[in-house]
């Protein structure tokens, strides 16, 4: 008997519309609240009198009121260890590309009216999200992305009313307007050091790794690459040799690099090589192509003069004038001049090069002045 009065009872109350069933709520109940009607006015005052005691302008003092409702789930709002999930994706605002989607679960700590939030990482940036339950079966969303390298700081907020305890919140999504022109920048390291343009995957990619690294550190990877490597190499035996290297050669000079060589140090093993001294007849032959080919220009008549007595005495002098040509201020000076024009379309200034120059004395590497002159903002306005 006790069991069907209790089946009468469930059915009685659904039969109303009121209860849930499986977490779904089955029907909703008017929530109402009353509201001030603007468009009734119920009382007024003169705000003017003319000189025969007429009212001549006046103004609302009193307006009526009108009730307002909304139907409300029956079982308001997220319980104690529902699972809030809030999905979407952000975007790039000046590409539309993708730049990550969002994905954060945060459980409701209370029954209604609370704020909770969480935090959580989405590939190379942060997301916090904030859940407001307002214990009327709504559910307002904030979500944030924390500024990157690439990215500043964004916001969106999102609601669902009515959540009838199914607490989530799909579509949300909101771009960010980059820092600067990222794709430009990209397309303009491919273009200066590798002398190709980016793949729609390696643009997709190197866009990703801009969100966690400098401009200066992306170029630095690119410089290290041995794409980069190969096209350096190839153009250091066109240049001393005149041909380009053999296969041979150029995984033997490859290795060279992974295993810590300078640029200075592949360049010096080049021209003190049998290649290089086959095509010279006598030591002033040899000066003479190694102050050009270091330097750009003729050794003077007493450089001559100096150098020709050293290797005469001693034929391993030669390499002490390589070192010398290849450590001087006045090849890296040479050096400098040319990447400003090739990367900025302008020669080197004298501010510039004093930096440059006290870099390279501090142990720097060709790569990492150049990763300098790409990163900087000049680089960047060029790339607009």
């Amino acid at each position: 008997m006790k069991y069907l009065v209790y089946s009468f009872l469930a059915a009685v109350i659904s039969a109303m519309g009121y209860g849930c069933q499986e977490s779904v709520c089955l029907s909703t109940i008017p929530e109402c609240e009353w509201v001030t009607d603007y468009s009734n006015c119920t009382q007024y005052s003169c705000d003017y009198y003319d000189s025969s005691g007429n009212c001549q302008s006046q103004s609302c003092i009193g307006y009526g009121q009108v009730q307002q409702c909304t139907d409300q789930c029956a079982e308001y709002g997220t319980e104690y260890g529902d699972v809030v999930t809030i999905s979407g994706n952000v975007s790039d605002a000046m590409t539309g590309m993708p730049i990550g989607n969002i994905g954060l679960t945060q459980t409701d700590p209370t029954n209604g009216n609370n704020v909770s939030s969480k935090s959580g990482t989405q590939g190379n940036y942060s997301i916090n999200m904030f859940v407001y339950d307002d214990a009327h079966g709504n559910l307002d969303s904030t979500v944030c992305t924390q500024a990157n390298q690439l990215y500043p700081s964004g916001c969106t907020t999102v609601s669902r009313r009515d959540s009838c305890n199914q607490p989530s919140i799909g579509g949300t999504s909101f771009s960010l307007t980059p820092n600067y022109n990222a794709p430009a920048i990209v397309r303009g390291f491919y273009r200066d050091l590798l002398h190709r343009s980016p793949s729609a995957q390696e643009m997709s990619a190197q866009l990703s790794q801009l969100q966690g690294e400098s401009r200066e550190q992306l170029a630095l990877a690119l410089l290290n690459t041995t794409e980069y490597r190969g096209i350096l190499l190839q153009s250091f035996a066109q240049h001393y040799l005149k041909k380009p290297l053999s296969r041979a050669n150029l995984a033997k000079y490859l290795g060279y690099l992974k295993q810590g060589l300078t640029d200075e140090q592949i360049q010096y093993q080049i021209i003190i090589s049998p290649q290089y001294a086959s095509r010279l007849r006598g030591v002033s032959a040899f000066i003479s192509a190694v102050y050009r080919d270091i330097l750009g220009r003729s050794a003077s008549s007493s450089e001559m003069s100096q150098w020709t007595k050293k290797l005469k005495r001693n034929s391993s002098q030669r390499r002490a004038l390589v070192l010398s040509l290849l450590g001087s201020s006045e090849h890296r000076t040479e050096m400098a001049n040319a990447w400003f024009q090739s990367y900025l379309h302008r020669a080197v200034d004298g501010a510039s090069l004093a930096v440059i120059l006290s870099t390279f004395s501090g142990g720097a590497t060709d790569e990492h002045i150049q990763a300098g002159i790409l990163g900087a903002a000049e680089y960047l306005g060029l790339q607009q």
